[in-house]
């Protein structure tokens, strides 16, 4: 039995879950992928998986936004496009050297939007009980997170549950859907 924080009922045969993320939808999702290299010596501008995520996203008609998160200084910069684009759900790729600002980062974002925060790479895939360290993520997605990212989007776009797609660990309540 599922417990979550969330109101389950039939639909038309099949369960619709009603999350707390679930708002009046558009007919394509807006997704916000960021790519944060702090603390890494070696910048590089940009993710092969995001840019995998991203390509099977919009070629299935979502729209996306990406943000290089370099320095420190430009979190406030994040902040301020999230609150200005409004995204349905923003992916983080993270290594283990982000945990802790990605914590901070996600707190101040849950506070500014409803979206739904899901976080994956290299980190999330290989320590995944970092889904309760890292309070207000919603959701991790280990290995290749091209097509659950794709799965999750057109999920929570026409309203079906999404709690059994593959590669995902979702959170609700302190309680993990694995």
């Amino acid at each position: 039995m599922l417990k979550k924080n969330a109101v389950q009922f039939l639909c038309e045969g099949s369960f619709f879950i009603w999350h707390p993320h679930f708002w009046d939808f558009k007919h394509n999702m807006k997704i916000f992928l960021v790519y944060p290299t702090l603390n890494i010596l070696r910048n590089c501008l940009y993710s092969y998986g995001l840019g995998y995520i991203a390509s099977l996203l919009k070629e299935n008609g979502h729209k996306i936004d990406y943000f290089y998160l370099a320095e420190k200084k430009d979190i406030f910069e994040l902040y301020t496009q999230i609150e200005l684009k409004q995204p349905d759900i923003i992916g983080f790729s993270t290594v283990s050297s982000h945990v802790n600002s990605l914590e901070h980062i996600i707190i101040h974002i849950k506070k500014i939007s409803k979206s739904f925060v899901v976080i994956g790479g290299p980190h999330p895939t290989l320590h995944p009980n970092c889904i309760s360290e890292i309070g207000d993520v919603d959701a991790i997605v280990r290995g290749e997170g091209e097509f659950p990212m794709l799965e999750l989007a057109n999920a929570m776009e026409s309203r079906r549950n999404y709690f059994g797609i593959k590669n995902f660990w979702f959170k609700t309540n302190q309680i993990f859907n694995i």
